[in-house]
């Protein structure tokens, strides 16, 4: 009888039969606590770099802000739009800057351009935030959906319907194939892309869009909610212009009465709930009621965003409206033309809102049997569609 040659693996194998249980708790053991410190090196890499990033902002608004002493401006007291002008310069001149938090920079300074309405200011940054997410090596698919949906929301508000649609599908399907159904950014985006749907007449698309939208929101946070008020103030507007007007006034007024009492009196968004239920009530012929709602939406955004805002020209305009139609031609007019010169410098010469000041002239014109006044005002409504 030969005996087997006593080698290292002969013994591991003996040692393992004879102790199966314990051996395998023990690699267990070591494959958890190899797991562990993979996680841990991964977690110490990233919080390294979220300081990293961190650190490149905190430079980046520190310098900034410095910008705005007396000292380096020479004296002159800074607007919000000279500091934006400043980090859009600072931007592009910073090579230090990580791309990923570039990018980030870049997104935040054009939506609040957007804000402010400088959509032209707002669009290269907005497309470069756009093309350094896309091409970032780490790219990060969430932060490329929100580019896109910013871009694509930001050509909507200059009416460049066709550029704007397939930036804000393929903002909706991305985060779609990533988020939960009733995360807030999807619901965001169904409602970007219904505004776009009614921009373009196509009010049954946008309902559809705007109910999903609706009941997500109910879900997702309450049917109290600001949140909420903001997309039932929205699919109200659609409704309205589906003919749908009782339906559309009682969503109003329930997007309306949250706001007031979740909100501050002069919040925008009351301001977008008055201005949406005057101009139904105007065009309902109820002037009475429609009037105050609408002074007082122009105030706050007056109040808000300055006189040479589009959303104030916007208020304007709707004023402007209950004034022609309870024959106040004089202050119609006179809100008109301010409300049209605000739209030319701040919106593309096509824009729906520069025809709205427009036909509005003209009919006061008309009203006043100012025939020969009116007519070439017509003729440019006629000539933007």
């Amino acid at each position: 009888i030969s005996a087997r040659r006593d080698r290292a693996g002969y013994r591991l194998r003996k040692f393992v039969g004879r102790h199966r249980l314990g051996v395998a708790a023990t690699v267990l053991g070591a494959c958890a606590l190899f797991a562990a410190l993979g996680m841990a090196l991964w977690q110490a890499r990233e919080k390294t770099r979220e300081a990293a990033n961190a650190q490149q902002v905190t430079r980046f608004l520190t310098g900034l802000f410095e910008g705005a002493d007396p000292a380096q401006a020479h004296g002159k007291v800074l607007s919000a739009q000279d500091l934006l002008d400043q980090g859009a310069q600072r931007l592009r001149a910073d090579s230090r800057i990580a791309p990923d938090v570039r990018a980030r920079l870049l997104q935040t300074v054009a939506t609040t351009y957007m804000s402010l309405g400088l959509y032209d200011r707002a669009l290269p940054l907005a497309q470069q935030a756009l093309a350094l997410r896309r091409n970032d090596p780490a790219r990060v698919d969430a932060a490329v959906a929100e580019s896109l949906d910013e871009l694509g929301r930001l050509y909507r508000l200059k009416a460049d319907y066709a550029q704007a649609e397939p930036l804000l599908r393929s903002a909706l399907a991305m985060r779609r194939d990533l988020l939960p159904a009733d995360d807030p950014a999807i619901i965001e985006s169904l409602d970007h892309l219904a505004a776009l749907d009614r921009a373009k007449g196509h009010f049954n698309d946008a309902d559809v869009l705007l109910a999903q939208a609706v009941r997500s929101a109910r879900r997702r946070f309450g049917n109290e909610a600001v949140e909420t008020a903001r997309y039932l103030d929205d699919y109200a507007a659609n409704l309205d212009d589906m003919g749908k007007r009782n339906d559309a006034v009682s969503l109003y007024r329930q997007a309306l009465s949250i706001r007031e009492r979740k909100l501050d009196a002069d919040d925008p968004e009351v301001a977008t709930s008055l201005l949406n239920l005057g101009t139904h009530l105007d065009e309902s012929g109820n002037y009475a009621d429609a009037l105050p709602l609408l002074k007082r939406a122009l105030a706050i955004r007056e109040k808000i965003y300055g006189a040479q805002h589009p959303l104030v020209a916007f208020a304007q305009i709707g004023l402007a409206s209950v004034y022609e139609d309870e024959d106040r031609l004089d202050e119609a007019e006179k809100l008109a033309q301010t409300a049209l010169a605000i739209c030319r410098d701040g919106l593309p010469p096509d824009h729906p809102k520069i025809g709205e000041a427009l036909n509005l002239l003209a009919m006061v014109r008309m009203l006043r049997r100012d025939f020969a006044g009116a007519v070439p005002l017509a003729q440019q409504v006629l000539s933007l569609f």
